[in-house]
Parts: C-alpha cells; sequence; structure tokens
C-alpha cells in the first residue's frame, strides 16, 4: 500500500509501528500489517524475497508448525528467506502464508507451500518443484 495510506491508517487506529509489522488487536483477533521492501538482485539476506508463515495459535492447531518446517527447507535451497508473522487475521482457512502480499489459505501440503514459493520474483517453478520433491524424498 501507499506510504500515505499506510500513514492515513496508523491514524485513524490510533495505533504503533513496532519493527516492521503494524499489530491492531480487535475483538480477540489480531491482524498485522507487514511493511517491507526487498530485491531479489542481492544475495545477502536482507535482500531475499521473503515469504511469511503464519504461527499464531489457530494456524498452529491446522498445521501451521509443518507449514513452517517446509517452507524453511524449501527456503533453504532456493534463496528465500522465511519469517514467522503472528496472524494475517484469516485463522478459519490457516495455516496462511504471504508472499509479495499475496496470500496463500490452506498451505498443509508441501504441493500447496511450493505453489506459494512458485510466485517468488525470480524463482523457476522447476526449482520449486526439485525443492519439494527433495523435502518429501526427506520426510520418507
Amino acid at each position: 500500500i501507499p506510504l500515505t495510506m499506510a500513514t492515513h491508517i496508523l491514524s485513524i487506529h490510533n495505533t504503533t509501528l513496532r519493527g516492521q509489522a503494524l499489530n491492531k488487536t480487535t475483538g480477540g483477533r489480531r491482524a498485522s500489517l507487514v511493511v517491507r521492501a526487498s530485491s531479489s538482485s542481492s544475495s545477502s539476506s536482507s535482500d531475499k524475497q521473503v515469504v511469511l508463515v503464519c504461527q499464531n495459535k489457530e494456524c498452529k492447531q491446522r498445521g501451521a508448525r509443518r507449514t513452517l518446517k517446509c517452507a524453511l527447507a524449501l527456503a533453504e535451497t532456493l534463496n528465500v528467506q522465511v519469517e514467522e508473522q503472528d496472524c494475517f487475521g484469516d485463522c478459519a482457512m490457516g495455516p496462511n502464508i504471504s508472499v509479495n502480499e499475496k496470500m496463500f489459505y490452506g498451505c498443509k501440503t508441501p504441493d500447496k507451500i511450493a505453489a506459494a514459493f512458485a510466485t517468488v520474483e525470480g524463482i523457476d517453478a522447476d526449482a520449486v518443484d526439485e525443492a519439494r520433491t527433495a523435502y518429501e524424498n526427506s520426510l520418507q
């Protein structure tokens, strides 16, 4: 979202920006806005594309720990950074992943997680498929 819109949202909700995530509690549910800029042209960890994996309580009950484990394994070979996210606010559809602000819901299987990774800018679909296959083979 444009910076002016983010500033407007901040002032409307009277919330504070902590680090890179803006958290606002609403009716027991937690919603987050992540503000991040990255580039795939460099291999340093701060310039890697970022994949966010929800690790909130409800997503964990739906398998988010396994989702995170798979995402970390894929990221190792694909030069992608994986970060834990507190909540995206769509708990009933979890576990959820966000790639470049695009949401992927119900990411419980390596296939669904790989589909999210395949949308990362600069990542070859064949490389994602190879990483997914290697991960699945490591489970056997």
